[in-house]
């Protein structure tokens, strides 16, 4: 080729063919993330993209996609991710057809009808509405997914019994976030302690156990904590909770005589379960107290800490109480994180259209050391007050324990931990809790995500102390009679 040759005559290649699952999975990992995420793309460290914007551009290109690979054959094991395409783009009528098509085919393997089944329904469940940008499925959406919900329970009673049950747990608690979602709490009790029935019903010890373990059933068990620790006889709802998914996590002795692997199956679950409860235990409970060493951005408190708070940090130690009417919400996070000024900004920008008397703070702890300096407890405190209002420009308060430096088993020296940190389970950043009006803990979510819950939680936390009442006088424990027959199993209460 000459000199003179062009740029896209030396590159240019011929477009690759691109699948139905491409698409799908471009549109998932368009979808992750927000304003306050890690995965969009950041201009002099602010991300420049909504999730509603993007939502938008995620319905413009489905639909697009959509036009162009109907042109075309879809080859078998693409249809199912066409589905799902075809479900964000609205088009229900096709996402029928569709199924119907393929179940149709008598060969289909049990398996794959499941797994048919159990797209569909996930695909109509995160479809948007008739109008661009819609955060939640429409009406149609929904009640076909439930048809799909129906067809699972048909196959629970065959040879893979087992797979159409754990493919319906997963369906009601999508099914539970919608409703939650529309504000419909006694449909979300009802689909959540569905979900559970079933679950608990799992005749196979390995499923039951894998899908009580799941992280998508861990997460949705945290969610499902978080709606019942507000209703009335929460408490006692969540325990409840937390001891069916014990059992179902644990071998029977039959089983492991079977097989010894499935005891550590056992113990795997059941350690992934202990965090779940660490949490859970805390919802609809006291909050701890707030303790500190440096309050910026607010004025310091001078009650002092108890003794049994203070440790070797002595009488700087200063505390704030939770239980003074106002709804608090607390981000953990630690320097160094990158996900923890994202986070600030989406709340500080959330702040103003806020009720009034919710108090927001930034809660972090001293590391020892700044930058490869060793420093003082003090000194560093000052590091983090200049890092988080000059540089990071955070105006709501910002909540400092600087511990005294204690000596470590190995012979090093390191600050002396936060009975906060311990006592709330802070563990990742950005990490957020959200303390209602009469000081009890209601909301606890890590991660970047969770700063597009709180204005929903803060909403009905301020409902209830306007009303002076919970959001449901219904009781949240299940009975016999509102668990499906097709089950045949009550949750165990209290």
């Amino acid at each position: 080729m000459s000199a003179q040759g062009s740029v896209s005559q030396v590159f240019s290649l011929p477009e690759p063919p691109v699948t139905p699952v491409a698409y799908a999975m471009t549109i998932e990992r368009l979808m992750d993330g927000d304003s306050a995420a890690k995965k969009h793309l950041a201009v002099n460290g602010h991300m420049v993209m909504r999730q509603d914007s993007a939502r938008r551009l995620a319905d413009s290109l489905v639909r697009h996609w959509v036009a162009g690979l109907r042109t075309q054959p879809i080859e078998r094991l693409q249809q199912v991710p066409m589905l799902t395409l075809e479900a964000r783009a609205g088009d229900i009528a096709a996402v029928q057809h569709r199924v119907t098509t393929l179940l149709a085919v008598p060969s289909r393997p049990d398996e794959e009808r499941i797994w048919i089944l159990s797209s569909v329904i996930r695909g109509l469940m995160v479809a948007g509405g008739t109008t661009v940008g819609d955060t939640v499925p429409s009406a149609a959406a929904f009640q076909v997914a439930r048809t799909y919900e129906g067809a699972l329970a048909r196959m629970s009673s065959g040879a893979s019994g087992d797979l159409a049950m754990a493919a319906r747990v997963g369906a009601f608690l999508m099914f539970m976030e919608r409703a939650w979602a529309d504000h419909d709490v006694a449909q979300a009790m009802r689909d959540g302690w569905q979900a559970y029935a079933v679950l608990a019903a799992i005749p196979s010890y390995e499923v039951r156990a894998m899908t009580a373990g799941s992280p998508g059933t861990i997460d949705a068990s945290l969610r499902f904590c978080i709606f019942l620790s507000g209703q009335p006889h929460g408490r006692a709802a969540v325990d409840s909770l937390m001891r069916l998914l014990d059992r179902a996590a644990t071998a029977p002795p039959t089983v492991v005589a079977q097989d010894t692997m499935y005891r550590m199956l056992e113990q795997t679950v059941k350690q992934d379960l202990g965090k779940l409860a660490d949490v859970a235990n805390l919802l609809g409970t006291k909050a701890p107290l707030m303790v500190a060493t440096h309050w910026f951005n607010q004025p310091a408190p001078t009650a002092a800490a108890p003794a049994e708070l203070v440790g070797t940090t002595g009488t700087a130690v200063h505390m704030k109480p939770m239980n003074d009417g106002r709804i608090h919400i607390i981000q953990y996070g630690f320097y160094g994180c990158p996900h923890g000024p994202p986070a600030a900004r989406a709340l500080q920008r959330m702040i103003p259209t806020l009720p009034r008397d919710v108090d927001v703070q930034y809660y972090t702890e001293t590391e020892g050391h700044w930058g490869g300096e060793l420093a003082d407890p003090d000194v560093e405190a000052e590091h983090l007050r200049k890092y988080w209002l000059e540089y990071r420009k955070i105006t709501f308060p910002i909540t400092v324990w600087a511990g005294k430096k204690v000596r470590t088993p190995d012979g090093g020296m390191l600050p002396e931990g936060s009975p906060v940190v311990k006592a709330y389970h802070f563990a990742s950043c950005p990490t957020f809790v959200v303390v209602d009006g009469q000081g009890v803990v209601r909301f606890w979510k890590d991660g970047s995500e969770a700063v597009k819950e709180l204005r929903g939680v803060i909403t009905l936390l301020n409902g209830e102390r306007t009303q002076g009442t919970a959001a449901s006088s219904a009781s949240v424990l299940p009975s016999m009679t509102s668990m499906s027959t097709s089950t045949n199993v009550g949750v165990s209460h209290p």
